[in-house]
C-alpha cells in the first residue's frame, strides 16, 4: 500500500527518482522484521495502545532505545544497498525528512489512513506540503485511496472515547 502511495504521488509531482523510490517504499518497513526477531513481544508490547505512526515510533525509541526506521537504514546498508534508498529507509518517519524519504513518509501515512488507522492530520498536511502537495492535492490523493477492508471508518486523528453515558444521544 505504501508503494502504490508513493507511487502515485511521485507521478502527481513529477518526481525524477520513481524507480529507486518504488524500491525505497517497497522495503521502508524492513527494520520491524528485525526488532521481530530481535525481542519478543514487538510490536504488541512495544506499541502498547500507541494509534498514530508517531506514537509508535516514539515508543520504540522509549522502550527499545531504537526504531524500526533506523534498524532498516542499518540493514540496507549491510546489504549495501545504495546509500540513497538506506538513507530515505532510516529516515522515513523524521520531522525534517526530505527527498524519497519525505516521499516514503507521506505514502507511508497515506497507507495507514488508507487502511482505517488513525493518522495525525497536522502531520499529514506537513508531510504532503514537503514533497509539494497543498490541501486540494492531498484530498484529491486521499479521495483516491481504496477503503479499508475492515469495518472500521477513516480516522485523522485519534477517535476520542465516547463517555458511556453519552452513547446512543
Amino acid at each position: 500500500a505504501t508503494q502504490r502511495a508513493a507511487d502515485r504521488i511521485a507521478t502527481e509531482v513529477g518526481y525524477e527518482y520513481r524507480d529507486r523510490l518504488m524500491v525505497t517504499a517497497l522495503l521502508h518497513d524492513i527494520g520491524k522484521l528485525v526488532l521481530m526477531h530481535a525481542y519478543p513481544g514487538y510490536p504488541g508490547q512495544v506499541h502498547n495502545g500507541a494509534r498514530t505512526p508517531e506514537e509508535r515510533i516514539h515508543r520504540e525509541r522509549r522502550e527499545l532505545g531504537v526504531d524500526h526506521a533506523l534498524v532498516g537504514g542499518v540493514l540496507a546498508r549491510r546489504w549495501n544497498l545504495p546509500n540513497a534508498v538506506a538513507s530515505a529507509i532510516e529516515r522515513h518517519h523524521s520531522d525534517d525528512a526530505q527527498g524519497d524519504a519525505a516521499f516514503v513518509r507521506l505514502a507511508d501515512m497515506l497507507a495507514h489512513y488508507s487502511q482505517g488507522s488513525p493518522v495525525s492530520s497536522t502531520e499529514l498536511l506537513r508531510a504532503a506540503r514537503t514533497v509539494g502537495f497543498g490541501p486540494s492535492e492531498l484530498r484529491s490523493v486521499l479521495y483516491d485511496l481504496p477503503y479499508p477492508s475492515q469495518d472500521r471508518p477513516r480516522a485523522v486523528e485519534p477517535r476520542q472515547r465516547q463517555c458511556p453515558t453519552k452513547r446512543g444521544r
